[in-house]
């Protein structure tokens, strides 16, 4: 352990000469403090906090993963080509010792600079809530909701087997069944069935019910959050949400609902959030704890509301504070940068400066297109393959029509490959994603402990120590040359 920090202070001392770690710290404090002069928000409290938190911290760890990864790439790299690492090998220290050190030095610096980035992001936050263009009114109705710690509880879902197989059997007698694999169909048809199950028309009602968990405290503060499609002014498949001073809003007036409270639209971004916390033992019914809502549809211009199964109307309880929830979201970050920097190191040991460099590039580039990647990779691979293999059949002309032949096993092999490559590509860059916590906490959602702990165990441990043993056997396979005597 003696040469694992004896290697850290000596790689902090390059790192804090090196040319890099300065500016790196001057863009982080710009992007926390003059970002947010730039940021005029949407005119309210709420939206202003959130679009804070999103740029500053967003680009403060965009920042942070650059430095980690390019300076990881730096670390073995540049000291071989400089000879230095030659000299440093002869020492009776292990190869495994080297790479610590030097990971171990990364760490120190993104947990300095990270430390500086969120603490000018609170200061400056906490300015721009007090300043005078929002009133004590303001503050007392959005930063309960807005700062603050939210579980969202769901209501339950009703049981639509029977009907997703009387939809399956009417489809197969009718022979219009899809050619897709029947799990994914049934998956579909069951969606299909939730969506009419949780859709009001003019003049009905619905219940919703809702069974809070027991960990979460009875007395815990509550909101009611309300999203729903309209079949009004023309609009359709578009979710409306029901802000003051909108037409949707007299929508969210003329709703009918049971119990007696009115869910009042005032916070942009967080749709429909009753301002006045009700207590969720009040909610509840006492015997069974469980929670009832009733909505009728009352609407003078007869239009149908669509809810979503999934967030249509949402319980949102009070579960921590913002504090707590800053502090996780901290934690998922600076495992991240922990994890960009051993792969830095890896790559650095691996090959030299330049395609070091080059494989960082491609990283990064394959991060900023990990949506379209998680998206194939997650897909059915029997929808995919049927997707994609048709672009690689030929196309023969029939008179003045053209029909596309069948696809080839060609083409389904090539298609099939595709997909398979995408989800190794998936599985590798993994590890890396962001875990959505800057949106989390600027919607002020609950960051659960248990996943900060997975993430921090598999980021900071499992993975850095794979990658520096395979790291400190390639050292150990290598030929290093002395530097020649002058």
């Amino acid at each position: 352990m003696t040469g694992v920090l004896a290697m850290m202070r000596a790689s902090l001392r390059i790192h804090l000469r090196s040319r890099l770690a300065l500016p790196m710290l001057l863009a982080v404090l710009a992007a926390d403090v003059a970002l947010p002069l730039a940021i005029r928000g949407d005119g309210t409290l709420e939206g202003l906090i959130r679009l804070h938190l999103t740029y500053t911290l967003g680009l403060a760890s965009f920042l942070l993963g650059l430095f980690s990864l390019w300076a990881g790439c730096g670390g073995i790299s540049r000291e071989a080509e400089t000879r230095t690492l030659q000299l440093l090998v002869t020492k009776p220290v292990p190869r495994l010792s080297i790479w610590l050190g030097k990971w171990f030095a990364l760490l120190v610096l993104d947990a300095v600079l990270l430390a500086v980035a969120l603490a000018a992001s609170a200061a400056t936050l906490h300015c721009r809530i007090q300043s005078p263009a929002f009133t004590d009114a303001d503050r007392a109705t959005t930063l309960p909701i807005a700062l603050t710690s939210l579980t969202s509880l769901h209501p339950d879902l009703p049981d639509v087997s029977a009907t997703v197989e009387a939809d399956l059997g009417r489809l197969r007698a009718e022979g219009r069944l899809p050619d897709l694999p029947e799990k994914t169909i049934r998956a579909q048809l069951r969606h299909a069935a939730l969506v009419r199950a949780n859709t009001i028309h003019p003049g009905a009602e619905h219940l919703w019910t809702f069974t809070p968990p027991p960990h979460i405290p009875r007395d815990a503060p509550a909101w009611m959050q309300f999203h729903c499609d309209t079949s009004a002014f023309g609009v359709s498949e578009t979710a409306i949400y029901c802000y003051p001073g909108s037409l949707v809003a007299a929508i969210a007036r003329s709703l009918d609902i049971s119990p007696t409270w009115q869910p009042t639209p005032i916070v942009t971004g967080i749709p429909a959030l009753h301002p006045t916390p009700q207590q969720l033992d009040a909610f509840a019914d006492p015997r069974s704890g469980i929670f009832s809502l009733t909505v009728k549809n009352a609407d003078p211009a007869h239009a149908t509301l669509f809810f979503d199964p999934d967030d249509g109307v949402v319980l949102r309880v009070r579960t921590g504070s913002f504090a707590g929830n800053y502090l996780r979201a901290a934690l998922l970050l600076y495992g991240r940068l922990a994890l960009l920097a051993a792969v830095g190191l890896a790559l650095g040991t691996f090959f030299s400066t330049p395609v070091a460099a080059f494989a960082s590039v491609v990283l990064l580039l394959l991060l900023q297109l990990s949506g379209f990647i998680g998206g194939a990779a997650q897909a059915d691979r029997a929808v995919f393959v049927a997707n994609v293999a048709p672009f690689g059949a030929h196309v023969h002309a029939d008179d003045a029509e053209t029909e596309a032949a069948p696809p080839t096993p060609l083409a389904r092999a090539a298609a099939t490959a595709l997909y398979w490559l995408y989800r190794g590509t998936w599985a590798c860059i993994r590890p890396l994603m962001d875990d959505d916590a800057i949106d989390r906490l600027a919607t002020a959602t609950a960051i659960p402990s248990r996943e900060v702990a997975s993430s921090l165990l598999r980021r900071v441990l499992l993975l850095p120590l794979l990658l520096g043993l395979l790291s400190a056997a390639v050292l150990c396979s290598r030929e290093w040359a002395l530097p020649a005597e002058s």
